[in-house]
């Protein structure tokens, strides 16, 4: 494994893959085999499309990253942890400040 996953969002060709993959999660197991996979992602541009929808796939299977993902200060505090294998953090530490929506009343109620 690289010293860092890529973000989600990432989109990346795979050796001897047709389609590029947008990622979409994280130290994955699959259910056929119970092997674990550092990614989980789905075709890109189709996105999931039924239950055949997610692909996983290691990162030594990713040939050329065609678009980096989104990165914020927690994205970058979680793949710490993910590198590190710590298993016990707490949701909480990833908390933003909630956004409320403006009450937008018209009058026509």
């Amino acid at each position: 494994m690289e010293d860092k996953y890529l973000p989600l969002g990432t989109v990346v060709a795979l050796y001897d893959k047709p389609l590029p993959l947008v990622i979409t999660g994280y130290k994955c197991t699959s259910l056929d085999s119970n092997k674990k996979y550092d990614y989980s992602g789905c075709i890109y541009p189709f996105g999931v499309a039924g239950s055949k929808g997610t692909v996983v796939f290691n990162h030594s299977e990713i040939a050329k990253i065609l678009h980096e993902g989104y990165k914020t200060e927690n994205s970058i505090k979680y793949n710490n942890i993910l590198i590190n294998e710590i298993n016990n953090f707490k949701v909480e530490d990833f908390y933003i400040e909630t956004i409320h929506r403006e009450n937008t009343t018209t009058g026509n109620e």
